[in-house]
This record gives C-alpha cells, structure tokens and sequence, in this order.
C-alpha cells in the first residue's frame, strides 16, 4: 500500500533592511560582542521599519519560495503562518497573504508555537494533505519583535540580544508518494514556564 509523503518544492527568505550590529547594540546596553555571540551565535539582526508588519515580510518571503518552487499561486491550497506577533487578533496574517497574493481558494490559519512554529506549521499542513487531500501548501514563519523596548527595559540580556531577529521563512510543501514522512512532535508540559519551553521533533525519516 502506498504511503502519502510530503516535499518541499521551494524556499523563500525576506529579511529588512535596516541592520543593528553587535557593536552598535553594545552602545545601547552592558554586553559585549563575545558575550552575545558565544552565547548565541548572532552577530547581527534585521530590524523592520516603522509600519513594516510581520505579513508585509512573510508576503515577500512567500513570493521567494513560489519563485523557487515553480508553483503558480492558483496551485496553493492551504495557507499555515507560524507567529507570535500577527499584525492583529483578526484577520489572520495567513488571510492577508492569501488576499495578497490574490489567491481565491483554499485555506489559511495561523499557528502559535513560539521558535517552533515554522515545525508545527510544516506537521500540521502534512496532516492536512493526507486528510483533506492538500495538493500545495505555503507555510510562512515570522515573528517582528519590539526590540528598542526590550533593550532598554529587559533585565535580562540574553532577551536584548535576540530581540528585533526578524526574519520569514517559507516552504512549498506538495503531497506526493515520493517524499517524507512527518515523526510527532512533542513539547513537555512541566516546561512551559518562561525561558524554560523546548519542543523535540522524533525520527523523522522516509
């Protein structure tokens, strides 16, 4: 019997382009270039101009993947947005890119799931095509943080030095026979407290 897999067609990436270095954040709080990159890994983050909406980069984010996919944006089926930071309650921003991209079927939601919402999403839109017979499915992540508040109010550094990393991420999935297989994901509930979250994705494998 065959088994209903999922492959990823494309990727898309958008980041702003105003920059904040390491060495112009150092001006703004007690840290150091070495404490944050040891810690972290970042160097530098994209910071969205005033007005710039988490669906205005994962609408371009979107575009990048179709292009890298060759998928025509009548082929979407289903619309899956991972973010924390929706432009507002309601609409979703996963409606907005579908008007947007002027897309006049299918379906689109948003998901919260925190750092791992581009995971969840990318679960949830496998789970679709095998139930709901999804052909393609776009599922942008992003997450547009406040950094200048966090910076100058944030005890806690390691939040200053991550905050304002906007970024989105796009991927074309397609249900195909020949593809891969989605493990469970999991999320410990005794870890849900701040700072403490995890998530682990198991086994994933054709």
């Amino acid at each position: 019997m065959s088994v209903i897999r999922s492959q990823i067609l494309g990727c898309g990436a958008f980041l702003p382009a105003k920059v904040l270095t390491n060495a112009q954040l150092v001006k703004m709080v007690d840290t150091s270039d070495e404490w944050i990159r040891s810690r972290t890994g970042i160097e530098r983050r994209h910071i969205a101009e005033k007005g710039e909406n988490t669906s205005d980069l994962a609408f371009k984010a979107a575009r990048a993947a179709l292009a890298n996919a060759k998928v025509d944006v009548s082929e979407i089926d289903l619309v899956v947005v991972g973010t924390t930071t929706p432009d507002e309650t309601f609409p979703s921003v996963a409606t907005t890119i579908q008007a947007r991209l002027g897309m006049v079927r299918g379906a689109a939601f948003d998901v919260q799931a925190v750092c791992s919402g581009f995971i969840y999403g990318l679960s949830v839109a496998a789970v679709f095509g095998i139930a709901f017979f999804i052909g393609k499915a776009l599922i942008p992540e992003d997450t547009v943080a406040d950094w200048t508040r966090q910076a100058k109010a944030d005890s806690d550094e390691h939040e200053s030095m991550e905050a304002g990393h906007e970024a989105a991420h796009v991927g074309g999935l397609s249900i195909e026979e020949d593809g891969y297989t989605l493990s469970p994901i999991k999320a410990p509930g005794s870890a849900g407290q701040r700072g403490e979250l995890s998530f682990r994705v198991l086994g994933a494998g054709g």
